[in-house]
């Protein structure tokens, strides 16, 4: 099913739907085919601004959705608050259309430690820290409202982020030989 994903045609200026089964942004005016570009998340923006505000610059953030994942999306800054209950399924949809293979990513920004966001929710601060699963991000949390921010393209890095190898000897493997 073809989802508009928040890009133009390059041909006509249209928006562009990403094809899933494809993995191609297509236009449904021209017919233009091309693979998305790196780096940007696969966003349906349905278009309806909300009361909320993006944590990182304050513009209302619109609904939104990733296949079947409804999420609250920032059209400025291009963040995305996704629920607890969700995320799990938008990064298991995203690594379904990656078009690369996983590959090293760089360390991350430990500058960004220092913030702190206020929830779009509940507006308490959240929570800054390292995304305990693949990606090398840190992502910020409120547990309160079970929900989580992610800035532009952490949810790509933590999808591109090579896929965990059965059998790999976990933490708890080696805190239990000692």
């Amino acid at each position: 099913m073809p989802i508009e994903a928040h890009m133009l045609c390059a041909s006509c200026g249209a928006c562009m739907r990403l094809d899933t089964g494809r993995g191609l942004l297509t236009c449904p005016y021209c017919g233009r085919e091309e693979p998305p570009p790196a780096g940007e998340e696969p966003i349906e923006v349905l278009g309806k601004a909300t009361d909320r505000l993006c944590p990182a610059c304050q513009s209302p953030l619109s609904e939104g959705r990733i296949a079947s994942h409804e999420l609250l999306y920032c059209n400025r800054c291009r963040g995305m608050l996704i629920g607890m209950d969700s995320f799990l399924g938008v990064i298991e949809t995203l690594r379904d259309l990656r078009l690369r293979p996983a590959g090293v990513l760089a360390p991350r920004d430990e500058a960004e430690a220092s913030r702190s966001y206020p929830c779009p929710v509940c507006e308490a601060p959240m929570e800054n820290h390292p995304y305990g699963g693949p990606g090398n991000v840190r992502i910020d949390t409120c547990e309160a409202c079970a929900v989580n921010w992610l800035d532009r393209g952490e949810a790509l890095r933590i999808a591109a982020a090579p896929d965990p190898v059965q059998g790999a000897p976990t933490c708890s493997d080696y805190i239990d030989q000692r």
